[in-house]
């Protein structure tokens, strides 16, 4: 197992059975009579020689050793609301998987931090709209469904914009939102851009990229018959005076 998969398991051992960290934060436990020491000498021991190895939050997750892997650890702390996974592989000790783990937690979060990048109900200035047809408006607004909000290198927030991808399903051939149309209607996602020079991507691969919902700010009636057959009869004088003026036109060229 590589140490992305070794991450991507404790993930969604975290996410999925977040029971699990309860299990591997106690200190001790019992086991037909025996006391049992847990293996993470990272945890808040107090009596004995792992205190020099605690670190802040820590609170699993899992030891291991082969010949082939070395000594192992993937563990995860808290501090405040962030939330961080490390891999260690290959140390050549016990105690040298927990040395290159603080290091690493240390790493992570004193360089990234929690970000709201783009906040609830944002809107592209020129994708602001989406055209309607047969409805009593010719256009509606569409705006992100919540807050984009990601793990960021510190300071690169102006390295990150969106771009929008409309559900082509809910457009007409012209391109067009249908009549009626409900407020907050998906109709796409606002999907997360990162323009720096090292791109850190997500533990889940590209399907995991950080997006939301893009949805309409109103809602939009359909147009009633005697409307509708107006705008027709007009289209169909609108055609047939260009088709005249088309043929003068073609008199005197």
């Amino acid at each position: 197992m590589s140490a992305r998969s070794a991450a991507l398991l404790a993930y969604h051992l975290i996410q999925d059975y977040p029971e699990a960290l309860e299990h591997s934060s106690m200190l001790r436990s019992e086991l037909d009579g025996r006391e049992l020491l847990n293996l993470n000498w990272m945890l808040p021991w107090e009596d004995n020689n792992f205190t020099q190895y605690a670190y802040e939050g820590m609170d699993g997750l899992k030891t291991g050793h082969t010949d082939e892997a070395g000594y192992c650890f993937t563990g995860t702390a808290k501090q405040g609301e962030r939330r961080l996974i490390t891999v260690v592989m290959k140390a050549d000790s016990k105690a040298s998987r927990f040395v290159q783990t603080k290091k690493l937690m240390e790493y992570g979060f004193s360089q990234f931090e929690t970000a709201e990048l783009f906040p609830s109900g944002f809107q592209l200035e020129q994708e602001s709209v989406l055209p309607v047809s047969k409805g009593k408006e010719e256009q509606v607004e569409i705006a992100t469904a919540e807050a984009l909000e990601t793990m960021i290198k510190t300071g690169e927030q102006e390295q990150y914009s969106i771009s929008y991808q409309i559900d082509q399903d809910k457009l007409a051939e012209d391109g067009s939102l249908k009549a009626p149309i409900k407020s907050g209607e998906k109709v796409g996602e606002a999907i997360l851009q990162y323009a720096g020079d090292v791109n850190y991507g997500y533990i889940g691969g590209k399907d995991s990229d950080q997006r939301v919902d893009l949805v309409t700010t109103s809602a939009v009636e359909k147009s009633n018959w005697f409307m509708l057959s107006l705008g027709a009869i007009g289209d169909f004088f609108s055609g047939i005076f260009s088709t005249v003026v088309d043929f003068f036109k073609g008199l005197f060229s």
